[in-house]
Order: structure tokens, then C-alpha cells, then sequence
């Protein structure tokens, strides 16, 4: 039961923060679920929860996605999910808690220094789409890499959320066979989901009434708090038991 509670309180915050912020869900969500429910049926968990996130967002913002960008973006990740799959079931529990942690600490780093790659382009966007189709199956933190590329042109916001959106819509579609195809949706993992997934939507709608009265931008130091914080935490919690 405690177990049920804490999932249903990672997945509520987790998506209220994102909802108010614009990001954060998985950098937040992850590092936590990994210790409550070990890190490979978090990643598995994750899956479900983002595909769930994506198809909303892409329902609301089609009509501005940048479709050339959105498709090389997700062919990149395409060519770079089956690579993250076999990292994930290759490496140890401890040893993928370990890189979950330090993932989000170092995208934390980056997305908190405001580094922008330089030009944009075809090499770009696949570079990008296939680092975050690795992270995608391995550690389930993919958006980084992507708001990076998307950074490096001059979208409009509409225009950023529905081509990043797309972009996920996409690659959960394909990571989602791949985890089942691999048997990962193990009975813990689909548990969780079921616990997640309505709190998922509460945590949205609480979150979207929060956003009107706090600008996004205000939060986000808030929310790179809360990532170093969980991250450091599930770090600690790998030597302390």
C-alpha cells in the first residue's frame, strides 16, 4: 500500500510541476519511481506515462508542428531506441539507478546553463533524435537533446511545443512495442501505470489552474531544485541500502 501511495504521489507532483513549468515530468518522475519500484519497471512505467502526456499535447497543438523538423528528429530517435533497449536490459538495477541519477543531473546542468548548440540543420536533428531515442529506452529522460536542437531555431513557442510534442508522440508509439516486445511490461510496472496514469490527469488539471496565477518562468528554478534534489537522493540511496 505505502508503495501504491508513493507512486500515485511521484506521478500527482511529477505532472503538476510539468504542467505549471513545461517540463520536468520524467527528470522528476524517474529517479523517484526507480526506488520505489526498481529502475527497470520505472523506465517501463515512464513509457506508458509519457506516451499518455504526448497524444494530449499533440491532440492540442498539431496544427502548428513543424513537420520537417518533427520527422527528422524522430527518425533519429527511431534509429537510436533499440540501441537504448539493449543497454536497458543489459546493465545491472543498481547500475541503471546510477545512470538514471546521473542522466538528469547532467541534463539538469545543461538546461540550466542555457548552452545552445550552434546552427541548425539535417545532422542536428538526427543527432539530437537519436541521443534522446537512447535515453528514451535506457533512462527514460529524452526531452533534453530535443529542446536543445529546438532551441537552435526560431520557433515560436506554439510552434516549439507541437514540433517537440509530435516528436514524442512518435518515439512512445515505438518505445512502447519495444518494451512489451521485450517483455518489460513486467506485473510491477503495469501496476504502477494504473496507479499513475489518473493522477497523471489530476496533477495536469491541478497544475494548468496553478499556471495562471505563477508564470512558468518562476518555477523553473524551483523545479531545477527538485530534479538535483531527487537526483542526489537516489544516488545516496544506492550506498545507504
Amino acid at each position: 500500500m505505502l508503495t501504491v501511495l508513493g507512486v500515485a504521489a511521484v506521478v500527482l507532483a511529477a505532472a503538476l510541476l510539468q504542467s505549471v513549468s513545461g517540463f520536468g515530468f520524467a527528470l522528476i518522475s524517474v529517479p523517484l519511481l526507480a526506488m520505489l519500484i526498481g529502475a527497470k519497471d520505472a523506465v517501463a512505467a515512464a513509457s506508458l506515462f509519457s506516451l499518455s502526456s504526448a497524444f494530449v499535447q499533440f491532440g492540442r497543438t498539431r496544427r502548428s508542428v513543424r513537420w520537417p523538423v518533427a520527422g527528422r528528429l524522430t527518425a533519429g530517435a527511431m534509429v537510436g531506441m533499440p540501441l537504448g533497449l539493449v543497454i536497458l536490459l543489459a546493465v545491472d538495477e543498481q547500475v541503471l539507478r546510477g545512470m538514471i541519477a546521473v542522466t538528469v543531473l547532467v541534463m539538469v546542468a545543461v538546461l540550466a546553463s542555457g548552452v545552445r548548440p550552434r546552427g541548425e540543420g539535417v545532422l542536428l536533428d538526427v543527432g539530437a533524435g537519436f541521443v534522446s531515442g537512447v535515453l528514451n529506452t535506457s533512462v527514460s529522460t529524452n526531452g533534453p537533446p530535443l529542446v536543445l536542437a529546438l532551441q537552435t531555431r526560431d520557433f515560436q513557442p506554439p510552434e516549439f511545443r507541437a514540433t517537440i510534442s509530435a516528436t514524442f508522440a512518435a518515439s512512445n508509439i515505438v518505445g512502447v512495442a519495444l518494451f512489451a516486445a521485450s517483455g518489460r511490461y513486467t506485473a510491477d510496472a503495469l501496476a504502477a501505470s494504473a496507479v499513475g496514469i489518473p493522477t497523471l490527469v489530476i496533477g495536469w488539471v491541478v497544475g494548468a489552474r496553478v499556471a495562471r496565477h505563477f508564470p512558468p518562468r518562476r518555477f523553473r528554478s524551483l523545479v531545477f531544485g527538485l530534479l538535483v534534489a531527487t537526483s542526489v537522493s537516489a544516488l545516496v540511496s544506492l550506498f545507504v541500502g
